[in-house]
């Protein structure tokens, strides 16, 4: 794959496929990798996609890896939730007929409630949408009988609280999706961290890495805007500890 990467990148760099840009400052990414995944980033404008079929067709043919067309395509970011959802109710319909209940159960806890957290580690989901999620979670759950859904003894919510509070420790993916956000929070303007996604934020949004700049204009991002109002929240739960008598509170990345 160090090939496709290069070949990603230097057709990016000739601007035979332009980036994918927001603002002058902003990181273009071109790509990215992630186990057998890859995800190229690119303008809409004909010759950049023209340009970056014909690489792919060029690399397939020199590496003879084939492209798996079927599991390929082309995603905007309103599609991409409703494809986990897809997922979702794919699974579910035929996985209930053949488990019971308890193995429903880990099912969901270690599949089906994993599936949405990457979308949600990266975007800010509305809360209708995680609901619809929870539902379709909780019929699967239930199970049906003769096509039809059975009847939900008990709530969704209660179900998702802790063994030791009665439930069956199910985490609810309203909190998941809470607690990625704090993360995101955290890793912006505390955390000090110089991931791709982390500097490609900082520079859209930021001036200087200074949390007195953070852009607060109504056309920022959905998913900035998020981030934005977790600042006083994560600001207020934070705390410095003092490393050791070597601790420089002058110099030291605090």
């Amino acid at each position: 794959m160090e090939v496709l990467s290069r070949g990603l990148k230097k057709l990016t760099a000739s601007n035979a496929c332009q980036p994918y840009r927001t603002r002058s400052r902003s990181l273009p990414p071109s790509h990215l990798l992630f186990a057998d995944d890859t995800t190229i980033f690119t303008n809409d404008s004909r010759s950049s996609i023209r340009n970056l079929v014909a690489f792919l067709q060029k690399f397939k043919n020199i590496s003879s890896l084939k492209i798996n067309n079927s599991k390929s395509s082309f995603l905007a970011s309103s599609k991409m939730l409703l494809l986990r959802t897809h997922n979702i109710e794919r699974i579910s319909s035929w996985k209930a007929r053949f488990l019971n209940q308890a193995a429903r159960t880990t099912l969901i806890k270690h599949v089906l409630s994993s599936i949405p957290v990457h979308i949600l580690a990266a975007v800010d989901v509305p809360i209708k949408m995680l609901q619809t999620l929870e539902s379709k979670l909780a019929d699967f759950f239930w199970g049906w009988s003769e096509g039809s859904k059975k009847f939900h003894w008990v709530s969704w919510r209660r179900i998702t609280y802790p063994t030791k509070e009665g439930g069956l420790g199910i985490k609810p993916l309203r909190e998941i999706s809470a607690a990625l956000r704090l993360k995101r929070a955290w890793t912006i303007f505390f955390a000090h961290k110089n991931t791709l996604w982390a500097k490609f934020m900082r520079s859209k949004y930021m001036i200087n890495d200074s949390r007195e700049s953070a852009s607060q204009r109504n056309i920022d991002s959905p998913a900035w805007k998020g981030i934005r109002k977790l600042l006083h929240l994560v600001e207020d739960n934070s705390h410095l500890l003092l490393g050791d008598d070597n601790s420089n509170v002058w110099n030291d990345n605090l």
